[in-house]
């Protein structure tokens, strides 16, 4: 017989906005018991004759909730594995300023995701099944005009036996599963609201969580563990989210492996502590576990930071749907918290499945690893994993994409994460005529660095025409005008068959410098290189675009050393989200200012501007800056340091309420330690 556990099980869910109503006090203790696979079912349900269960499962599962009398009977039982209580998972309220100002303002997690470039592959397939297991949906919405999310089981307490019951979805119980489905599947390009990450899939609302009073949602783990069963068997998911985290339990861990063991891709959000702590199911193998970042790609302060975060996804007043009548502000909100975060993963999980049925979760991951953009440090890390995703790159290694063939240009070639280009001396010789810029497109290639392979007689040819050339990647464009290929025709010496080569490679560097290091972006690193020679600094005026993606570059920079960093002389034209710079430079790196919508035409409009482009003040999100929004303490010792350009690299004990992993933590003890602040008296 295995040990037989009775264990108290206390779970935190990662809901972040509360609704209004009450489902039901929780007024007697249940408990989940798992038979021994050897027992039979008639076993079964003989050993439980003397009070009330319910199943969860199929009959050979063996799986039950019970009431404390059957409990107590089976306590002893050689026949049970396990018992554990089936406490209540509640809701965890995170306070906030919820607004609606048009989704023009606040829909930029999209854009950060980069989902347009993945529509092009796909928008969905309705084959593609996605269970959400949340607190039921809105489904009169007007962004639901498609119907795309539709009513999967309701999951409640029978009136007579208080067990666990089981009947269509109808309605739902708080704001929260209309949020999580909403980022996924909101009625697309029908001309109101907002799009969902997904137009075309069938997302199901599994309704588990219940709005219990007092501020307070939740629903027994025993809901969730039926409902990921229902999901697998009943529906037939390919897809499942958890906007929701607890401990590590029994019954959980077993739901899950079943899914996984059915190729079912769970997806849930990493947790809302802001610590190392693990959640469940987000911290199990066989779950894709996402943290949450800002409009600015900066990993939330709630976000959890262990090495069970897979990826990263916008999180931080994200665009969703909303129900006033169940307490929303409007019929579309602004919201914050990891919650929001793990239905972008989701969607894109069902857009992947769109284009390849047979894809695994382990494969899912491995394609998040290869293809979300690295932030933070170099690789995997604790706060952001692999990165943050992107539709586009994922979706376009998914379709194995690995090179690009145009007559135009030449022949182009891809190995691994490097591009290789190699021009074509004999096209190139019948289609250049002077003047004209040979354009290299490599844009559709899955690649973070460009070796432009340019043979003896193709420079030649560029230089003898006074042509430039112009190569196109998915992390900007980047000219070099004739001037610098005459130089390094001139400085290589080229022999016949020899080449040189064009490099592009994103470069993620931490700098130690007065202004935050998280508000450069990665550098773009070029160069010209022939054998051991090199040129790195150009005699023309090389032509830098870099895509602003969900952020506003205003000042491009060169990075001369690894701690040196200086502004270029700017001759800059921003259109279509794309920032342009015209200077000679090794490293190319961008920061950004404001461009808030909210305080235009205000008094203070040009001292806000000022003030956050040289880091002293940020805004809530990618518009909006709230000028009558409450500043805490923190965030006025913030900006005491940053205005005075003494850093944030402070530390201490003095405070007990100020934790070492929040985000204001150096910049509180820099203050104190020049005597700028002090503490309220009381630690």
């Amino acid at each position: 017989m295995k040990k037989r556990m009775i264990t108290a099980f206390f779970v935190l869910m990662l809901f972040l906005i509360y609704s209004q109503g009450l489902y039901g006090a929780e007024t007697e203790t249940r408990w989940i018991v798992q038979f021994d696979d050897s027992v039979t079912f008639y076993k079964q349900t003989q050993a439980m004759q003397d009070g009330e269960w319910q199943q969860i499962g199929s009959n050979n599962r063996g799986l039950y909730v019970v009431d404390e009398d059957v409990a107590a009977d089976l306590e002893n039982s050689p026949y049970v594995e396990y018992i554990e209580e089936d406490t209540y998972v509640y809701l965890d309220v995170i306070p906030g300023d919820p607004y609606y100002t048009g989704v023009e303002d606040i829909q930029w997690a999209l854009k950060a995701i980069r989902a347009e470039a993945g529509w092009d592959l796909t928008t969905g397939a309705a084959s593609v099944k996605v269970a959400v297991i949340d607190s039921g949906f809105y489904y009169d919405h007007e962004d639901n005009s498609d119907g795309l999310v539709r009513p999967g089981l309701h999951y409640y307490f029978d009136s007579v036996t208080n067990m666990m019951a089981r009947e269509e979805d109808t309605l739902a119980s708080t704001n929260h599963g209309t949020e999580v489905a909403g980022i996924i599947a909101a009625t697309s390009n029908n001309g109101i609201g907002m799009a969902g990450a997904v137009w075309d899939c069938d997302v199901i609302m599994m309704h588990t969580m219940h709005d219990l009073g007092n501020g307070k949602g939740g629903c027994p783990i025993s809901f969730i563990v039926a409902a990921i069963y229902d999901a697998v068997n009943v529906y037939g998911a390919d897809v499942i989210n958890i906007s929701a985290g607890s401990l590590d339990r029994s019954s959980l861990t077993e739901a899950v492996q079943y899914a996984y063991d059915h190729d079912v891709i769970i997806v849930a959000s990493a947790g809302n502590d802001g610590t190392s702590t693990y959640n469940y199911p987000a911290s199990y193998d066989q779950v894709v576990s996402v943290g949450s970042v800002d409009c600015n790609n900066i990993v939330s302060d709630f976000s959890q930071k262990n090495d069970k975060v897979t990826v990263v996804a916008p999180g931080e007043e994200v665009a969703s749907l909303g129900n006033p009548m169940l307490g929303a502000y409007s019929y579309y909100e602004a919201l914050s918290g990891t919650s929001f975060s793990a239905p972008y993963v989701s969607a894109l999980a069902a857009l992947a499945l769109s284009l390849d049925s047979e894809l695994t979760l382990d494969e899912f991951k491995e394609l998040l690893a290869e293809t979300s953009l690295d932030l933070g440090t170099v690789g995997y890390d604790t706060s952001y994993g692999w990165g943050l995703v992107d539709y586009g790159e994922l979706l376009l290694a998914l379709v194995g994409i690995t090179g690009v063939n145009d007559a135009d240009f030449g022949t182009i070639t891809v190995e691994g994460t490097e591009c290789t280009a190699l021009l074509d001396g004999v096209k190139l010789g019948t289609l250049l005529e002077g003047g004209e810029t040979l354009t290299v497109d490599l844009t559709n290639t899955n690649a973070d660095s460009f070796a432009i392979e340019i043979p003896k007689d193709a420079l030649d040819l560029l230089v003898l025409g006074n042509n430039g050339l112009t190569v196109l990647t998915r992390l900007g464009e980047f000219s070099l005008p004739v001037d610098v290929l005459l130089q390094a025709q001139t400085t290589f010496g080229l022999e016949s068959g020899e080449s040189c080569t064009f490099n592009i490679r994103r470069e993620s560097i931490a700098f130690t410098l007065d202004a935050p290091s998280y508000l450069f972006s990665n550098g773009i690193a070029l160069s010209l290189t022939s054998g051991d020679l090199a040129l790195e600094t150009f005699d023309g005026p090389v032509e830098v675009t870099l895509y602003a993606r969900n952020k506003v570059f205003t000042t491009i920079v060169q990075v001369l050393e690894l701690e040196d960093i200086v502004p270029l002389p700017t001759r800059i034209t921003e259109e279509g989200g794309r920032i342009t710079v015209e200077e000679p430079g090794f490293f190319a790196m961008a920061h950004r200012t404001a461009g808030f919508t909210d305080i235009e035409g205000s008094w203070a409009y040009d001292t806000i501007e000022e003030m956050c482009g040289r880091f002293v003040v940020n805004g809530v999100s990618g518009s909006l800056f709230m000028p009558k929004k409450v500043v805490t303490r923190a965030e006025f010792a913030a900006f005491l340091v940053r205005s005075l350009g003494l850093g944030e690299n402070g530390s201490g004990t003095a405070f007990s309420d100020v934790p070492e992993n929040a985000w204001y933590y150096g910049a509180v003890y820099t203050a104190y330690e020049n005597g700028l602040i002090q503490g309220m008296g009381n630690g």
